[in-house]
């Protein structure tokens, strides 16, 4: 793991906007050194809730796919971030198992293969470590964003429903844990990622509600495209400040775990090659 100003001086370069970087163990074990056994049971504990929570959601929402409801499962932005929370967390289990078999087997080996493993010349870190790093880039920020904005403005006083704060609270518990013990890097300059993702959702619901404009408005308070104008602001708004925000807030939080990692360790981080 690399150095704060380090990390800083690597933002906004184009190298910095690759899934490119080493070591490929930061995606693989805990920023704040615990063994590895535990950090396998956090990820195992957060996929097998965020699995029994996604599947209970999608069998007990009234607007599930092929229903005979106004809507179905995955035309709101909640279910949107939600089943990307349920993708990410089981494949970063998987993922954290394989490289942690994979290294295992690494310090068998003698030393100059070891080296080599290493070799900041290399390319590029694994494949299936860039499906884990991409889904982490959007699923943090998707996370808080469509949590806030349900709290702060579409939330309606009503009899306690676990899917409802499944996908509206409890999100952030496991987010916001997953957030704080692992060691995947956090780059600004990923924020065009998480936007590229609020922008295709936008699109979304455009087609959508052009598809059948009676029916098929999702959203009474933001994104009612029956006021195009308005709706046309609130996503420009949303996706160009208030997205980037939420970026360089957990940028801020990785700033911090390497500095409490620089002084409880002497564990280093790397950065994005070149």
């Amino acid at each position: 793991m690399g150095s704060c100003k380090t990390v800083l001086k690597d933002e906004f370069t184009l190298k910095a906007l690759s899934l490119t970087y080493t070591p490929e163990s930061d995606f693989y074990y805990s920023q704040s050194g615990c063994h590895p056994a535990v950090f396998l049971v956090l990820r195992t504990a957060l996929c097998v809730y965020q699995l029994s929570a996604f599947i209970y959601s999608v069998s007990t929402d009234p607007y599930k796919m092929g229903a005979t409801q106004e809507h179905f499962f995955l035309a709101f932005l909640t279910r949107w971030a939600f089943t990307t929370l349920t993708i990410y967390v089981t494949i970063a289990l998987i993922v954290s198992i394989v490289g942690h078999l994979k290294l295992n087997r690494q310090r068998k080996l003698e030393v100059g293969a070891l080296e080599t493993e290493y070799d900041p010349v290399k390319l590029s870190n694994p494949w299936y470590t860039k499906v884990v790093w991409i889904l982490y880039i959007i699923t943090v920020p998707a996370a808080f964003f469509v949590s806030i904005l349900y709290w702060a403005f579409l939330y309606n006083p009503h009899p306690f429903k676990f899917d409802n704060f499944a996908a509206h609270a409890f999100n952030l518990i496991v987010v916001t844990l997953d957030l704080i013990f692992n060691a995947i890097p956090v780059r600004l300059i990923h924020a065009v990622y998480v936007m590229a993702y609020a922008t295709t959702y936008v699109i979304f619901t455009v087609i959508y509600y052009y598809v059948d404009p009676v029916n098929n408005s999702l959203y009474k308070v933001m994104l009612n495209w029956n006021d195009p104008v308005t709706a046309s602001i609130v996503s420009i708004v949303l996706i160009l400040i208030i997205l980037p925000i939420f970026q360089l807030l957990i940028f801020g939080i990785y700033l911090l775990k390497l500095f409490v990692s620089e002084k409880l360790s002497s564990r280093t981080c790397g950065k994005p090659i070149g």
